[in-house]
């Protein structure tokens, strides 16, 4: 997103009217210009006075997440009015902005991270929640301190994922699951180290006191639940996938 001035500062007051003309870029408002392929988040925000956020600004950051959004989710400030008709096609959030909360047209990474957390569903919070550690943009320490300074709604749920993101989950498919998990009851930690048959394996969720492995495929809508051995030997793994049970998958 670029202001007129900036672009007329490098070129001309005719080239950006003639850049339009031929779609060489796209008119969001009176003063600011994007590329036609621009982030659908950063356009809506900007024809708003808002900033992209939650999911918007999750995808903005390179961070891998559930579902990208249906709509762009945008933030504005508390005392912002805008008209019905001008939200049709935007989920519009009205908050409270502090300092640092902001990086040019979207949420800066560790506000987005909270703001996934206090108003997603657990799964899709815990996979941004993740991937932002998994990419060193925020640390566990940074989320778990600002989730701890939320107040009112949403907040137990911004400091549950805080404590339950996990940097070594892999990708999006592992972090829902593992939620999926937690919500079950289990003590779900991803990747942990477990010995089969002699051979090093990491399931993509498990619970160590119960025995059990779980296994999210990213393909052809599959998924396997494993279990270490209850009744056989300490070490062994079983498979149950489609209504089948056989030897446990190799990784």
């Amino acid at each position: 997103m670029t202001r007129c001035e900036r672009i007329i500062a490098l070129s001309s007051r005719k080239r950006p009217r003639t850049a339009v003309k031929r779609g060489q870029i796209k008119r969001v408002t009176r003063d600011r210009y994007c590329l036609p392929d621009g982030e659908r988040g950063v356009v809506a925000a900007a024809k708003l006075h808002g900033v992209a956020s939650h999911l918007s600004a999750a995808a903005h950051w390179g961070w891998e997440i559930k579902f990208p959004p249906e709509e762009p989710q945008v933030s504005v400030r508390r005392d912002r009015k805008i008209a019905a008709e001008r939200r049709v096609g935007v989920r519009l959030h009205w908050t409270t902005f502090s300092a640092g909360d902001v990086d040019g047209m979207v949420t800066g990474r560790l506000r987005t991270v909270v703001d996934c957390a206090r108003d997603l569903p657990f799964d899709e919070a815990l996979a941004v929640a993740d991937s932002a550690l998994r990419h060193g943009d925020v640390t566990k320490e940074e989320l778990v301190q600002a989730a701890a300074a939320v107040k009112g709604g949403g907040a137990a749920r911004a400091r549950r994922v805080a404590a339950c993101a996990d940097a070594r989950a892999a990708n999006p498919f592992e972090s829902v699951l593992r939620a999926l998990a937690i919500d079950a009851g289990l003590n779900a930690t991803p990747q942990v180290e477990v010995v089969v048959d002699g051979k090093e394996v990491h399931p993509d969720v498990a619970d160590r006191g119960r025995r059990i492995a779980l296994e999210a495929c990213a393909h052809r809508g599959a998924s396997r639940t494993c279990t270490i051995g209850r009744n056989a030997g300490a070490g062994s793994l079983t498979q149950r996938r489609a209504g089948r049970e056989g030897p446990g998958p190799q990784k």
